[in-house]
């Protein structure tokens, strides 16, 4: 830990004494009317049983540890801001509850049949707990499920067994109840019905699973000829499919009534497959539902037999045949009853950057797109289990705030009534209590409270009455601008609670008025001490990151830190950097080296956007602050293109620390190298901070690109070296007779990609938003010089044509046949970005579609970006050859002349790199 200095405690304490002759005046006031309302977003996960996929673990486990997994599970929702639990309850015609119909479930004892030892029933703690942190509890069933191949045998107990004349053998070891007989209907309504009377649950919960995917029955019809026979017998007027359609039809629509009747406040949801037929919209493709399933799930939805509607839509964005937003639009435009419409997304499918980036973006798009209503339900639990950094991804953004489930008004409007509050100052913490007058119409309560000029909220479940607050507030970011600086303003640091307000939300999700009051009674007297305050800020801000969540890569800003302090200890310090320089914890490396004890950091550089997020597209005046450190800020380029004398004869060392991916690669190194050489002239050491190459280090692509003045030094297009192998190699071969210090990557190896790293992938560039688009960008420089750049600033690795005529489809088709490694290729559609106009005779109407590929990384290791750039093109002129207007560089014109071939070109480009790869050699610095 850092010595606090004497001076910065002594100046606090003597400051905290002044300010304790003053006291805090939060006196009563008239209601303000601007309590911000808790978000309204539905956000629950699926746990499922069946072959113990998430709870319980295996079978046989004791009802200890059975308990502790389900707390376990509960306790990571709550964490994550999420508000209900979807829990499998009825996997194979058993229970995993106390039930007179069916028996305890194999999942849960191993035995089919066998209770808990010792006793409990699983659903009603699953209950108890779920409610004590304000999840709601949905009972998920399989309808017609009568055993599934990882059930275990088949007992006596089994259904199988009791109503052989309900159960159907199918041919991959699974047993079906025909939805068709009455007598299914009626037992799978009587245990529905039973759960309800019985069990304080807040929903029932439908899957896809109605009749049997045919792979169940090895692709062979479903062998029902015994009922159909019997219909027909009876004079039945359907076809055999249109039969089988009703029967579900019939069930659902009754079960529904059923529900409503008993317990109107039970939430029904279905979540069908997520496509209800082909070409439903015209763009989707896939399984057929309606014809495979007998699953008319569009009908469900239109005829209002259902609370909350969550299709699975289990597809990327960006997947054209069964693209999630297409999707999400169609099934919201057969709403038309207004029900809750929250689609299932699958969050296990992508991993690392790319999952949270796509389940992130997800969730968005239904908050755009269903904005009265908004929620998702996770497949599964299990990835939010596994990967802590995925979970935190989501806690940490869209679902930062806790939310209200939102209303449902066709059950209930009418809101309950208010609660009663008090409060009371106690040292410092205020106590709120409340009570009710009808506590059994509560399902949770919402605790809004005011630090000064900011309101926050709470909420709490239904059986609390009561929450303890702190009496003031620590404002980080002051504490943050302040660093190693005396606190002089303690009023600026410690908020006081000045309002409060309680309201009641009952089973429906209708939230009650509010009674705002007023806190008094809060001085100074009871504030912290914030030389404390100060002190535990700054031992937090040097902890190392705790070994679970350590990253196996550490790059050269932790180095410095932890070994090579000396290096800046006591001197003025110049930091070149940009907006995304961030270390494991998401701290700017600025506020790193901005709170370390005995380092004065005195100006930053910025590149082409600042060194700020904030700051980017905005022009900087020399010396202007940064807003959070107040440290001056100096631009690199646009009028220099390396630091001034006047500044650098200021410092004592000037240390270059920018994250390199996608657009900064032919930039930011050049950067470097003219501080670099400004450094030398002025006579003070640069400290250049590794970090790893996202790209890995071992593949060199061609061309050679030599640009002009500011790209000072040749470099293929995908060098694969790190900013430390480069200024090293530029500080011998360009003779600067640098005084260089390159703080070494741990732990990082030449084949490590990003994803390898376990480090957050952070983007450098507007058009860098993915790790996918990194990956794809050198090749996508080709474009820059063409008409054919319509992609660069998307956040997806798109290579576009933006000529009207050219055929995507036909490309891509051309494309997928070569066989490039690492990826496939799709049409796309988009809307170009200019109109013709004078100086752009060739733009584009803004009305008028333009077309060309996608490519879809399949194995970014084996994929090479500047080869299938090359092919790209290739296939475009191919396809449409007046398509392509552009100034290449001279070895890749090659691919104009006639019977070129993409291979001879690749290999020229090579060739032209040759000498760079054999020069390189000597400059790296890692395996």
């Amino acid at each position: 830990m850092m010595k606090i200095k004497w001076h910065f405690l002594v100046m606090v304490i003597l400051l905290f004494f002044v300010a304790g002759c003053l006291s805090f005046k939060t006196g009563p006031k008239e209601p303000s009317g601007d309590i911000p309302k808790a978000p309204r977003e539905f956000r629950a996960a699926w746990v499922a049983s069946v072959a113990n996929i998430n709870w319980p673990s295996k079978p046989g486990l004791s009802t200890a540890e059975q308990k502790r997994e389900a707390i376990q599970l509960l306790d990571l929702l709550q964490k994550h801001h999420f508000n209900a639990v979807i829990l499998q309850i009825r996997p194979q015609s058993d229970a995993l509850y106390q039930s007179d119909l069916e028996p305890w479930s194999y999942y849960l004892t191993g035995q089919q049949g066998k209770a808990p030892e010792p006793y409990y029933d699983p659903l009603a703690f699953w209950i108890e707990e779920a409610h004590n942190r304000a999840l709601e509890l949905h009972a998920w069933l399989n309808p017609y499920r009568a055993h599934h191949p990882a059930g275990g045998e088949i007992t006596d107990h089994s259904i199988v067994k009791k109503r052989p004349d309900l159960a159907l053998e199918l041919k991959k070891g699974y047993w079906w109840l025909d939805p068709a007989k009455e007598a299914t209907r009626d037992h799978s309504t009587a245990v529905v019905m039973d759960i309800v009377r019985r069990y304080d649950i807040d929903g029932i919960h439908f899957d896809d699973y109605f009749y049997p995917y045919p792979s169940y029955n090895d692709n062979q019809d479903f062998p029902d000829t015994e009922s159909w026979a019997v219909y027909q017998q009876e004079g039945g007027k359907l076809s055999r499919k249109d039969w089988r359609r009703e029967s579900v039809n019939v069930f659902i629509k009754k079960l529904y009534a059923a529900i409503k009747k008993e317990k109107p406040y039970v939430k029904f949801g279905l979540s069908p497959f997520g496509i209800w037929r082909p070409n439903h919209p015209k763009s989707i493709a896939g399984f057929d539902q309606y014809d495979q399933l007998y699953a008319d799930a569009r009908r469900w939805l239109n005829e209002g037999w259902i609370d909350y509607w969550t299709p699975q839509l289990y597809w990327p964005i960006n997947q054209i045949a069964q693209s999630y937003p297409v999707l999400l639009g169609w099934w919201q435009a057969e709403n038309k009853k207004n029900r809750h419409f929250w689609p299932g997304i699958s969050i296990g499918r992508s991993k690392g950057e790319k999952g949270i980036d796509e389940t992130i973006n997800q969730i968005m798009i239904t908050r755009g797109m269903l904005p009265e209503s908004p929620g998702n339900v996770h497949w599964s639990i299990a990835p939010l289990v596994a990967d802590e950094t995925f979970a935190n991804a989501i806690s940490s953004g869209p679902y930062s705030q806790q939310a209200l489930i939102p209303a449902s008004p066709w059950l209930d409007k009418k809101r309950p009534s208010a609660p009663w509050v008090k409060t009371a100052v106690d040292g410092d913490q205020v106590n709120i209590n409340w009570t009710h007058s009808d506590g059994q119409d509560v399902s949770s309560w919402v605790v809004y409270y005011k630090y000064r000029g900011s309101w926050k909220h709470k909420i709490l479940p239904g059986k609390d009455r009561y929450i303890t607050l702190p009496a003031f507030w620590i404002n980080t970011q002051y504490l943050k601008s302040q660093g190693e600086a005396v606190i002089e303003d303690t009023d600026k640091l410690l908020h006081p609670l000045s309002r409060v307000a309680v309201t009641a939300v009952d089973r429906a999700g209708n939230e009650s008025s509010s009674v705002e009051m007023a806190i008094s009674g809060i001085s100074s007297d009871q504030a912290p001490d914030p030389a404390e305050i100060a002190k535990q800020y700054i031992a937090t801000k040097q902890s190392k990151p705790t070994a679970k969540n350590q990253p196996l890569v550490k790059p050269g800003i932790e180095v410095l830190i932890a070994d090579h302090l000396d290096l800046i200890r006591g001197k003025k310090v110049g930091l070149i950097t940009n907006p995304s320089a961030v270390d494991t914890e998401l701290r700017s490396d600025i506020d790193l080296l901005a709170a370390l004890a005995d380092v004065n950091l005195v100006a930053l550089f910025g590149a082409a956007y600042g060194v700020r997020g904030a700051l980017q597209g905005k022009t900087l005046q020399e010396g202007a602050p940064d807003p959070q450190t107040g440290i001056p800020v100096f631009r690199l380029y646009g009028d220099s293109l390396a630091p001034k004398k006047a500044w650098l004869e200021k410092l004592d060392a000037l240390i270059f620390d920018v994250q390199g991916v996608g657009s900064s690669w032919y930039t930011f190194k050049y950067v470097m190298s003219f501080a670099m050489e400004a450094c030398a002239k002025a006579n003070i050491p640069f400290i250049v901070l590794d970090r790893p190459n996202p790209l890995g280090g071992e593949v060199v692509e061609g061309p050679l690109l030599n640009l002009g003045r500011m790209f000072r030094h040749p470099l293929p297009l995908r060098h694969g070296m790190t900013y430390g192998e480069l200024a090293t190699m530029w500080n011998e071969t360009e003779g600067f007779g640098t005084d260089l210090k390159v703080i070494k990557i741990k732990g990082w190896k030449r084949n490590m990609t990003w994803d390898d790293t376990k480090l957050l992938w952070v983007m450098t560039s507007p058009n860098i938003g993915t790790f996918e688009t990194a990956v794809v960008y050198p090749g996508q420089c080709l474009f820059e010089r063409s008409n054919l750049s319509e992609g660069l600033g998307t956040t997806k690795p798109f290579l576009m044509t933006g000529a009207p005529w050219v055929d995507g489809e036909k490309a891509a088709r051309d494309l997928n046949s070569r066989e490039i490694k690492g990826a496939i290729f799709r049409p796309v559609y988009f809307l170009p970005k200019n109109t013709p106009n004078t100086a752009n005779p060739r733009g584009k109407p803004w009305n008028r579609l333009c077309a060309g590929v996608e490519v879809m990384l399949t194995d970014y290791k084996a994929y090479r970006p500047v080869e299938t750039a090359l092919h790209v093109i290739d296939a475009y002129k191919k396809t449409n050859p007046d398509s392509l207007k552009w100034s290449p560089p001279e070895v890749i014109k090659m691919l104009d002349q006639p019977g070129m071939t993409v291979k001879e070109v690749v290999d020229a480009c090579q060739n032209e790199v040759s000498a760079f790869i054999e020069v390189r050699k000597k400059y790296l610095l890692y395996r």
